[in-house]
């Protein structure tokens, strides 16, 4: 997430289990990408390169993992490019590089989400949104998320603070915080797009 935090504001999610997401579109406006689908920014979140393949948990033991693939893909052919078997039936080195790629998002991904875990049990997230205009004109651009509440967080103890530090949570919250300051770029890139 610290790439995606150099262009976009990474929030938390408001549900019992958060995860962080990047903010990307306002209103009904994703500022990420043109008219053609094509990202922008000059890192793409690892979510769109990893596309078209994904790991799915079976359902039998949810602790194996399968790599699935979406068939209607167009970046998918079954008569061009790169193969993912050799004529063995072995994998080929983009399947491996692959599945690396797969299982390094999900060691993030679960890393991720037990740090917004602790973050939230600490009760130092507090809801935002996201909005322009004030009264009848008001419009609700962004709600739904969380943000660390600066005065909260520096209201915590010293041994949850020292332990903290030491266990990554700190950089992961100072991250998030850093990241907020591109909430006006977004705005101004909503005004730019509109005008």
């Amino acid at each position: 997430s610290e790439n995606v935090a150099v262009n976009f504001p990474i929030v938390f999610s408001s549900e019992e289990n958060p995860s962080l997401f990047a903010i990307t579109s306002l209103g009904n406006q994703n500022l990420a990408m043109n008219s053609e689908g094509k990202w922008l920014s000059s890192y793409v979140p690892a979510v769109y390169r990893k596309y078209p393949f994904a790991y799915a948990s079976i359902k039998e033991n949810l602790e194996q993992k399968a790599v699935v693939i979406d068939i209607e893909a167009q970046n998918l052919s079954e008569t061009e490019g790169e193969a993912l078997f050799d004529e063995q039936s072995n994998q080929t080195e983009l399947l491996k590089d692959t599945i690396q790629f797969l299982t390094s998002y999900e060691q993030e991904a679960m890393k991720t989400k037990s740090l917004a875990k602790i973050v939230l049990d600490s009760g130092i997230l507090e809801d935002r949104e996201l909005s322009i205009g004030e009264g009848e004109t008001k419009q609700v651009l962004v709600k739904g998320f969380k943000v660390v509440s600066v005065e909260k967080l520096n209201a915590l103890d010293d041994a949850t603070l020292a332990s903290w530090v030491r266990n990554g949570v700190i950089s992961f919250i100072n991250i998030h915080l850093k990241s907020l300051n591109n909430l006006q770029n977004l705005m101004n890139l909503l005004h730019q797009r509109n005008n």
